[in-house]
C-alpha cells in the first residue's frame, strides 16, 4: 500500500514543482485512500474534468480523475486499463488536454493539463498498456456504429485533440 510519504517522493521524481504539489496537495494527501492496496501509482497530472479541479493518476490498476472537493465530498472517476480503448492528447497554447476513452462508454476530456506534462502522461499509459499486452480492439462499442465511431474521431482532430496522423491511425484502427 502506498504511504503518503512514497507518493509524495514519487510525485516529486515526476517533476511535480512545489507549487504544482501546493495546489495539488489535498487531493495528493488523500490519494493513499483512494488507491487500493495492491496499487501502484505510476504517473500524475493536475487537470479539470466537467469543470472540477483535481488529479489525473496512472495505476498498475486503472487511470482515475481524484477531486477532493473544497470543503465536503470528493469525486473519483475510475477507468480499469484492461477496458481502456484510446487515450489521446492535445494541445493549445498554453494547455493540453488528454481523452480517455472507455470500451462501452463515451470518452471524458481532462481540460488545462500543463503541456509538458500532458505528453507524458499518454505515453506512459500507453508504455503501461503495451507491456500488460492490453492492446485497443479495432471492435466498435456496442451502442454505436462504425460511422458515429469515426464522426467522434473527426470531431476530435478538428477540436485539436487529435492530430491529422492520430486521426488517421484510430480511423485505420476502426475500420479494421
Amino acid at each position: 500500500m502506498e504511504t503518503f510519504a512514497s507518493l509524495d517522493k514519487k510525485i516529486e521524481q515526476l517533476g511535480w514543482s512545489k507549487m504544482d504539489r501546493f495546489l495539488g496537495q489535498k487531493e495528493i494527501k488523500h490519494l493513499t485512500t483512494v488507491l487500493m492496496a495492491d496499487e501502484e501509482l505510476i504517473h500524475i497530472v493536475q487537470g479539470n474534468l466537467n469543470s472540477k479541479q483535481g488529479v489525473l493518476f496512472l495505476s498498475n490498476k486503472r487511470i482515475g480523475f481524484y477531486d477532493k472537493g473544497f470543503f465536503f465530498g470528493a469525486k473519483l472517476e475510475s477507468f480499469p486499463l484492461k477496458q481502456i480503448s484510446s487515450v489521446n492528447y492535445g494541445s493549445g497554447m498554453i494547455f493540453a488536454e488528454i481523452a480517455i476513452y472507455n470500451t462501452g462508454r463515451s470518452g471524458e476530456i481532462i481540460r488545462n493539463v500543463a503541456k509538458d506534462k500532458a505528453k507524458s502522461f499518454v505515453d506512459k499509459v500507453t508504455e503501461i498498456l503495451t507491456a500488460l499486452e492490453i492492446v485497443p480492439q479495432a471492435t466498435p462499442h456496442a451502442n454505436f456504429s462504425i460511422g458515429d465511431e469515426l464522426k467522434k474521431l473527426a470531431e476530435l482532430r478538428d477540436s485539436g485533440v487529435l492530430t491529422e496522423s492520430e486521426f488517421l491511425v484510430q480511423k485505420q484502427r476502426i475500420l479494421g
